[in-house]
């Protein structure tokens, strides 16, 4: 993707279930990586100036669910891909 909005394409993109390939993120997924690519945005143009140490915790808190759901999307995407070219 390019553009100003290349990443919210990205995750968005690789949520859809295409002729190639299964879908790489689950929705659940998606919407947790979509917030933290807000924050991210939010964070380079205002925080800088005024953070918010309760919206910045809240994300920390979110992490490790964050990460293992993407863990295990990945992983699944993985084995499907295997078994479909095996």
């Amino acid at each position: 993707p390019k553009g100003e909005k290349w990443h919210l394409k990205l995750i968005e993109l690789m949520q859809l279930n295409l002729p190639i390939r299964c879908p790489v993120l689950s929705e659940k997924t998606t919407k947790m990586l979509d917030e933290y690519r807000a924050f991210r945005h939010l964070f380079r143009n205002i925080y800088t100036h005024r953070m918010i140490p309760e919206k910045v915790m809240k994300m920390c808190d979110k992490l490790l669910q964050t990460w293992q759901g993407l863990k295990t999307d990945l992983d699944n995407f993985i084995d499907t891909m295997e078994e479909t070219n095996a």
